[in-house]
């Protein structure tokens, strides 16, 4: 099991609503976030911005004091300004879990504050789907090549950024053309088929790492690195509705275009329900002309 020894080197203390909202989620982390399978690649960075936000503040601000809807509100209020809303109620769940936490597993005698907070809405689905000269684009404004690998990965197999940064050498089946994923969001082992430009990329990265153990990772960029400077390579070349993920909607989106059944396509994605697939493919008006009229 991945341990944790990086937000604090002191065992955990007795929490009371005096205790400083930094001094809590490291004691959270210790107990109970670090084995959260989302961890690694999300929730470790979403409690390092609440730590830094509320670095001032104790448990019963955010709980038990007049003001504590009000000093929540603000922070989502902040995050806002800069971030979009499904990326900010993720934020607040976070928050929102940990406080969970300090009144159910530690005792403390808190009210659920979040009944009284008035989350954003969440406009669902990112409508921006790239073009696969906007993909080249910005892959080429990527800094490393280790970054370009891992984006054009991303692009070519449609799998999440946590699943490619994970793989490990002996994930990797060049001879059978396929990427072994374990855990997945949904829970489940897939394995995902690769492209000839997949297989490309797959095998320099392997001969780089040829004198490693079976368990060495494929890839050492950590998530939020991956995610921040692709973000910033994007608004470089103007297209700032452009994201990370929007790699794997523009890949699902190619194969539903070329004609693949949505059911075959949902075992690339690792979607349970193929019907979800509607929410990530967009057609291209001119493209489902020529499909459904020439």
């Amino acid at each position: 099991m991945y341990l944790v020894n990086n937000l604090t080197k002191t065992p955990p203390q007795n929490l009371n609503l005096n205790t400083p909202i930094p001094s809590c989620i490291d004691s959270y982390v210790q107990i109970r976030a670090q084995y959260h399978k989302t961890y690694i690649g999300t929730l470790k960075y979403r409690l390092e911005r609440i730590s830094r936000y509320f670095s001032s503040y104790l448990i019963k601000d955010l709980t038990t004091s007049p003001y504590a809807r009000d000093n929540i509100n603000s922070f989502i209020t902040h995050r806002l300004s800069s971030v979009k809303p499904g990326t900010v109620r993720k934020d607040a769940a976070a928050l929102q879990a940990m406080l969970n936490w300090l009144r159910r597993d530690i005792g403390l005698q808190i009210p659920d504050i979040f009944k009284q907070i008035r989350l954003p809405k969440d406009y669902g689905v990112r409508q921006f789907i790239p073009t696969h000269e906007q993909v080249q684009a910005v892959v080429t404004r990527l800094p490393t090549e280790e970054l370009r690998d891992i984006c054009m990965l991303l692009s070519e197999t449609a799998c999440r950024r946590n699943e490619v940064l994970k793989l490990r050498r002996c994930d990797v089946y060049l001879e059978h053309r396929y990427i072994q994923l374990w855990n997945t969001k949904n829970g489940e082992d897939r394995k995902v088929p690769l492209s000839t430009m997949a297989m490309a990329i797959l095998g320099k990265r392997m001969e780089l790492t040829t004198d490693r153990a079976p368990t060495y990772p494929v890839f050492s960029a950590l998530p939020e690195y991956v995610s921040k400077k692709f973000r910033k390579a994007a608004d470089e070349e103007g297209l700032h509705e452009f994201v990370l993920h929007s790699l794997r909607h523009y890949r699902l989106s190619k194969l539903i275009e070329a004609g693949h059944d949505s059911v075959l396509v949902s075992k690339v994605s690792g979607h349970r329900d193929h019907r979800v697939l509607s929410r990530y493919v967009k057609l291209d008006a001119e493209a489902l002309a020529a499909r459904l009229f020439d």
